[in-house]
């Protein structure tokens, strides 16, 4: 028996599988952008983002995925001879890197080995460079797994005075996010990951700091994704179309944050990131991620031809995700947002020892779905 795409159980870092209420919302009629109910919607959304993030700033929705919120933030606040400093360490902190250059002749690297955390230690010793104008970071590191110490970084970020840009796609709607206790000046999160919708909007929530510096210039360089374009007053401004469908996609994904409880939500997070990590020990298989600064939202797993395990796992109607750049056929990412509950890590611990031993691999049978029972069962006496 085959698995079609229609089929397949999505233990990837997104996009991820929605439920069925935010299915049915995507199919609604088409809205009006500017009718005064989805505009309603919109605001709502907003600030219910904002409200998950620890802040009251303004949240601005743009149509177009995360990385399109990374190019907006720097190419609206950045001019060519900014200072910017870019923390790397995986894909997608390189990724932000990448933009810096396309918009300042001044971007400075630095890069932790992949796998490793960003430390306080590491941005004091970054930035002896300085002065910077703009930091870059990414705090949950989907490529690798690693969950970046937002509170010390942010720490000595601020007392720089250097605007901070801060990826936070895979954590918002899944870990704990704090943007006015540790001071950030910009957070990008997205709708296809630990907030559970389809993939196509993004959203930027900006300081009033950097509100104030926006208006003393009159653009950025980008015409579709200037942040100004986006905000009127204290209030969001709708320029363009908007994704209808994704935007109510996503106001029904919200929702269920909302009666879930953003504590108890994280809560579950953590514990499947737990039983993941356990369950793959007791299989005799390493974590990629440096101890102590383990992502609870993906997990990524040493596993030399990754890229096999993943296609065998697929005829087993179950999807991870290969490793990416430099850790391509070298991890596999075992992604828990969202809606993975009990349910679907032991499924995932399951079909991946079944690829496993089809692919005659060394690793301890029959003990990854067994440890990860063991933890539920402990936590349930505590």
């Amino acid at each position: 028996m085959s698995f079609d795409d229609d089929e397949l159980l999505l233990l990837t870092p997104g996009p991820v599988s929605v439920h069925p209420r935010v299915l049915k919302a995507l199919s609604n009629p088409i809205r009006y952008h500017r009718n005064k109910e989805f505009l309603e919607a919109l605001d709502w959304v907003s600030k219910f983002i904002s409200k998950i993030e620890g802040t009251q700033n303004l949240t601005i929705p743009l149509t177009g995925s995360g990385t399109a919120a990374m190019d907006a933030a720097l190419s609206s606040i950045s001019k060519p001879h900014s200072r910017i400093l870019s923390l790397v360490n995986g894909v997608f902190s390189k990724r932000m890197y990448d933009i810096a250059k396309y918009y300042s002749d001044d971007v400075v690297l630095y890069e932790k080995v992949w796998g490793k955390a960003i430390t306080k230690e590491d941005v004091q010793l970054a930035l002896e460079k300085g002065p910077f104008d703009i930091v870059t970071i990414v705090q949950n590191e989907t490529s690798t797994g690693v969950l970046n110490p937002m509170k010390e970084i942010m720490s000595e970020i601020t007392k720089s005075g250097a605007v901070s840009i801060v990826d936070g796609i895979t954590a918002v709607g899944g870990d704990f996010v704090e943007v006015d206790k540790w001071g950030v000046d910009v957070m990008i999160t997205a709708s296809q990951k630990c907030i559970g919708a389809p993939p196509g909007m993004s959203f930027i929530t900006i300081s009033d700091k950097v509100m104030k510096a926006l208006e003393q210039d009159s653009r950025g360089r980008s015409y579709y994704l200037d942040v100004r374009n986006y905000i009127k007053g204290n209030n969001i401004n709708i320029p363009f179309t908007t994704s209808t469908p994704i935007l109510l996609a996503v106001g029904e994904a919200l929702k269920m944050i909302e009666e879930e409880g953003i504590n108890n939500r994280i809560a579950r997070h953590r514990l499947m990131a737990q039983a993941v990590r356990t369950g793959l020990r007791g299989m005799g298989l390493s974590i990629f991620a440096e101890e102590g600064y383990e992502s609870n939202t993906v997990t990524a797993v040493n596993l030399q031809n990754s890229n096999s395990v993943v296609a065998q796992a697929r005829q087993y109607g179950v999807l991870f995700a290969e490793g990416q750049g430099i850790l391509t056929d070298k991890i596999l990412r075992f992604g828990h947002m969202n809606l993975v509950g009990k349910r679907e890590v032991l499924i995932g611990l399951a079909t991946l020892e079944l690829a496993l031993k089809d692919l005659n691999a060394n690793f301890i049978e029959d003990k990854g779905v067994l440890s990860a029972l063991k933890l539920f069962e402990s936590m349930r006496s505590q």
